[in-house]
């Protein structure tokens, strides 16, 4: 059996960053580098083949050689390496291809600009308008570079092999067609590159340059699509744009652009987004004269696309992730420390997969065959939560009753295993002697409300619900899935009309967004994604055909679909079967279904809890088609076996 421990909270995302971390981190660091260079140098310095009458070229051949077998000599090669050498395979393999932009540089250009048309015009700014220090974060400040300030070029041939000039990505940029004005330096990267002509191009260029623009807007990519750059480029005769077939993904050279989220690099930030994804061809498109870069970003918002604001977003996510991670390791650090740092952590994460699959038993017996002296409150959140998913209430009074040390976590999972067994009082007891000597807690009153739904107890939901809102006025995320909660109270009641009119009024006056439930599963080695009532697949109709073949095997099998899981009244030419049955999770198994051959292991992920309906549908559907199928939902992983039965025993 695959047992696996799943984080939540945080760790998904400090995961991600690890992971990022990992595949995209260099072999060996700069420092080390330059020292096994200045070992070979000394090494072929010393060497005896060395003759005078070597040419220099020679030499340099020598020298590179050897710079190079020194330094891969001294790469760790993983497993993956050493098999995909074994087997005659290429080095690496990647989905994309990439395109390196020292980013930097052309940052500390514009600001080097920008102060000389403000000399130049003799105006007095304050502190705040000139300052363009660059501030990074630690661990990517570079330290003791007397050249870090200049602007690095190439030396590259003019209009003859004869005349050299100095070029870089900047300067080709700023000169590009008049065409391509629109065009920021990020899709300039990704999109162009840079080729010297050849007498092919110039008769190309020479015969169509009426017809350029026609080919920019023409749908589909044009035939040897060439740009050439404008008069001012010092190559405008020797080198031409071409347009790569596939988009290539800029790589930035240098540090990192910072989070958006620290004062201290705002100005650096602001700056290196609109060097990026705002067009322009000299400072004054980028910054007035009596801004500051935070400001000059803020009104050139409408400028930036649709898709450069998505790849801004991600530059955000990951700093995110870094956050989560370095928090992880703090946290990790600090566990290590505990006295009682003697019990094997694998003991716990065992304990919790055991709860999340729903094998209470193993659970329970795991945990007791720790010491006393070495449970922490891991091993017995863990141990009761799975207590609390499959209803073993004796075990976790007793277990609770046994902890001397009692954490919020530790009593907020009692509270949950109480309201799911419908133990309402003694849970609201159990809050009311927490809070005499603590803070409220959200958390325990999302359970209490989240049983009495299960219950379907619209009495005390609202009670509850009343409650939420008086402590935690400002905790809006919460309040919302806790009017989810109750507007399917009402549902199940057969309210409709008063659900919806609660659902739609509360969310108003909170001003949130209810999440969109949504529903992963691996198809032939891509990843699809369905939400509820989605058409957007290109197999939808087969998806839609095999749900109603379903829904009728399940009739024929006594199954009957009950109007209770419904969270809104039924709409024209609508039945309960057609509403029910087009969940999510319920449309990604049946992806999986029409697939030829049809698989015997399915597997999905829900960001949301699975709701009663399809958790007794899809036990069905794994009888009827004789295959297991795992669902991992917001709280649990739920097995659906072929004997038409769950992990969780039906308690989730």
């Amino acid at each position: 059996m695959d047992i696996k421990f799943i984080w939540s909270d945080s760790d998904p995302t400090a995961l991600v960053y690890y992971i990022t971390d990992y595949v995209t981190k260099m072999s060996l660091y700069f420092h080390d580098i330059f020292a096994l260079v200045q070992k070979s140098i000394t090494s072929l310095k010393t060497s005896s083949n060395q003759t005078d009458t070597e040419s220099a070229i020679e030499k340099s051949r020598k020298l590179v050689l050897h710079c190079y077998n020194t330094n891969a000599s001294q790469q760790e090669l993983s497993g993956v390496q050493v098999a995909s050498y074994l087997m005659n395979w290429n080095d690496h393999y990647t989905t994309h291809k990439f395109e390196g932009l020292f980013l930097i540089q052309i940052e500390r250009y514009l600001p080097t600009q920008l102060n000389e048309i403000r000399t130049k015009q003799k105006l007095e700014h304050s502190v705040h308008d000139v300052k363009d220090d660059d501030v990074y974060d630690n661990e990517e400040t570079i330290n003791g570079d007397d050249n870090n300030d200049e602007e690095h070029f190439q030396i590259q041939s003019a209009e003859s092999d004869k005349k050299y000039v100095l070029a870089n990505t900047r300067v080709d940029y700023q000169y590009r067609f008049e065409i391509l004005k629109d065009i920021c330096l990020y899709d300039f990267v990704s999109t162009l590159y840079k080729k010297k002509m050849t007498a092919t191009d110039l008769k190309y260029l020479s015969t169509t340059a009426v017809s350029i623009e026609e080919n920019v807007n023409q749908k589909g990519r044009p035939p040897n699509e060439r740009y050439p750059f404008q008069k001012q480029h010092p190559q405008t005769t020797a080198y031409l744009m071409l347009k790569y077939s596939n988009l290539h993904v800029p790589i930035l050279y240098g540090p990192q652009i910072p989070s958006r989220d620290r004062d201290e690099t705002r100005e650096r930030y602001s700056r290196a987004l609109l060097t990026l994804f705002v067009p322009w061809r000299t400072v004054a498109d980028l910054c007035d004269c009596n801004q500051t870069w935070e400001y000059a970003l803020k009104s050139r918002q409408h400028l930036i696309s649709t898709y450069s604001q998505k790849i801004i977003e991600n530059i955000q996510l990951l700093h995110e992730c870094k956050k989560n991670r370095d928090e992880h390791l703090l946290q990790v650090i600090a566990e290590s420390q505990v006295e009682n740092d003697a019990i094997d952590p694998k003991c716990s994460f065992l304990v919790n997969a055991f709860a999340l699959n729903g094998m209470g038993t193993q659970a329970v017996e795991l945990y007791r065959e720790i010491p006393n002296n070495l449970r922490n409150h891991v091993s017995q959140i863990c141990v009761l939560n799975e207590c609390s998913h499959v209803g073993l209430l004796h075990e976790a009074r007793t277990i609770f009753n046994e902890i001397s040390s009692k954490t919020e976590s530790t009593i907020t999972t009692m509270v949950d295993c109480l309201s799911r067994l419908f133990m309402f009082d003694e849970a609201q007891k159990l809050i009311e002697d927490y809070e005499k000597t603590n803070t409220p807690s959200i958390v325990m009153y999302m359970f209490l409300l989240s049983g009495a739904r299960n219950n379907r107890n619209s009495n005390l939901s609202e009670q509850i619900y009343k409650q939420m809102k008086t402590l935690f006025p400002n905790v809006k995320e919460s309040l919302a899935a806790g009017v989810v909660l109750l507007s399917n109270i009402y549902s199940s009641l057969g309210k409709h009309e008063e659900a919806k009119t609660f659902r739609s009024n509360q969310i108003e006056e909170l001003g949130v967004k209810v999440k969109v439930g949504l529903s992963w599963t691996e198809i032939k080695g891509h990843i699809v994604h369905l939400k509820a009532h989605d058409y957007s697949h290109p197999q939808s109709t087969e998806i839609y055909a095999k749900i109603d073949r379903l829904q009728s095997k399940a009739i024929e099998n006594g199954f009957i679909f009950d109007s209770s899981s419904m969270a809104r009244s039924l709409n024209e030419n609508e039945t309960i079967e057609s509403v029910l049955c087009d969940h999510s999770e319920l449309l990604v198994i049946a992806l999986n279904l029409i697939q030829e051959p049809a698989p015997k292991f399915i597997q999905v992920v829900k960001n949301l809890r699975v709701c009663g309906h399809c958790h007794e549908f899809t036990k069905v559907i794994a009888k009827i088609e004789l295959c297991d199928i795992v669902v991992r939902d917001a709280n649990r992983i739920h097995h659906f076996y072929p004997n038409g039965q769950c992990s969780c025993q039906d308690h989730f």
